[in-house]
């Protein structure tokens, strides 16, 4: 796979875990889930949260590779800038 297929891929399992961890937050604070079902209703709600942070652990990577990713062009340009030091 390509580098950036990777990286569009682990962005789009940050979205979703993120969105699995808010969904599930608003079923247990919201609604009636968790006290009609039980410890059923429970369960599946924490398994919703859980998963949702398992899909949230390539963000931090995620981040950082499009943080430090330099445009080729700029690079050029830093070292025709840079002062030649002779040692």
């Amino acid at each position: 796979m390509r580098a950036k297929t990777v990286l569009n891929l682990l962005s789009m399992a940050s979205w979703i875990g993120a969105v699995l961890v808010a969904v599930g937050f608003y079923i247990a604070l919201a609604t009636d889930l968790t006290t009609k079902y039980g410890l059923t209703g429970m369960r599946a709600d924490v398994e919703l949260i859980a998963l949702g942070l398992f899909l949230l652990i390539p963000s931090r990577a995620v981040m950082v590779l499009k943080l430090m990713k330099v445009d080729p062009d700029q690079r050029i340009s830093d070292e025709a800038d840079a002062p030649d030091v002779e040692r």
